[in-house]
């Protein structure tokens, strides 16, 4: 801070004078903000919440595998009964030729047939119901995968390429075991323990927000004078410095020469509920 002043007083020692200043001020909260702890609560909230979203979109990801892996089993399921319902239409209708070719040479009642007839149509009816079952078990895994935005490739067959059986020998793993490795790479999990620990923090930061307000300050004060000094003890006065100088003044701040030294403590308290709502 530098400034330059001049006036018609006879009286002033430096006239004109210029003076500079330099100032180091330090402020140390006693009570309330004290320590790293406050400064850093919002750095620590922000990465906690940097990975819940890592752990939500973790989950999420999970979930979409997890539902395209039993859309494809609910397509797999929906063809080996529709398999098992044609082989059984198959084996009703080599029953009723059977029983027709039968009743042609006289061997079966005319009444009989129709109970054949009856459990070809029911497994025809079931036959269908399959298929339409399967058809819709294949637009939802379309839907899950994406495959229903391009109109070319929704009117394409669906076709299953990896075998659903198991090949191999099994692995064998301790229930328990796998149910906690599970537990510890759940996503879901992760994200509350974050969110648990964002809540522990922000009530810290809330019971110090709660305490008195004490600060402890000290101010350093340099200034640096330059100018024509004047002599106001003779008759008349007379200057024996001449020259304004920011070069002197400079050298005046730097050898401190003029310090000013202040030292505070500055309590206050919180205002109660009761009256912040009345000056509310």
């Amino acid at each position: 801070m530098r400034a330059k002043n001049s006036s018609n007083n006879s009286f002033n020692t430096f006239n004109p004078v210029l003076t500079e200043g330099l100032n180091f001020q330090l402020s140390q909260p006693l009570l309330r903000n004290r320590g790293l702890f406050v400064n850093r609560a919002p750095i620590v909230i922000a990465r906690r919440n940097l990975a819940q979203s890592r752990a939500n979109f973790e989950g999420q990801v999970n979930g979409l595998h997890l539902v395209g892996d039993q859309r494809i089993l609910d397509v797999v399921q929906a063809r080996e009964n529709l398999d098992v319902l044609r082989k059984s239409l198959e084996a009703a209708q080599a029953s009723y030729d059977h029983d027709k070719r039968s009743l042609e040479l006289g061997a079966l009642s005319p009444f009989d047939i129709y109970r054949s007839e009856s459990q070809v149509a029911t497994r025809r009816v079931a036959v269908i119901q399959a298929e339409y079952s399967l058809r819709q078990s294949e637009d939802a895994f379309r839907l899950s995968v994406g495959a229903d935005l391009d109109p070319y490739v929704r009117a394409l067959d669906l076709e299953l390429i990896e075998p659903t059986e198991t090949s191999g020998e099994l692995l064998t793993m301790d229930a328990q075991q796998a149910y906690e490795k599970a537990l510890q790479k759940r996503s879901e999990f992760e994200a509350l323990r974050q969110q648990l620990a964002n809540d522990d923090t922000s009530i810290r930061v809330a019971h110090n927000a709660l305490q008195p307000d004490l600060n402890l300050s000290g101010i350093y004060t340099s200034n640096g004078l330059s100018g024509n000094q004047i002599n106001t003890s003779a008759t008349p006065p007379r200057s024996f410095l001449l020259g304004v100088s920011a070069t002197a003044s400079a050298r005046s701040l730097g050898q401190f020469s003029w310090i000013r030294i202040r030292v505070a403590v500055a309590p206050a308290h919180p205002q109660s509920r009761r009256r912040s709502h009345v000056c509310h």
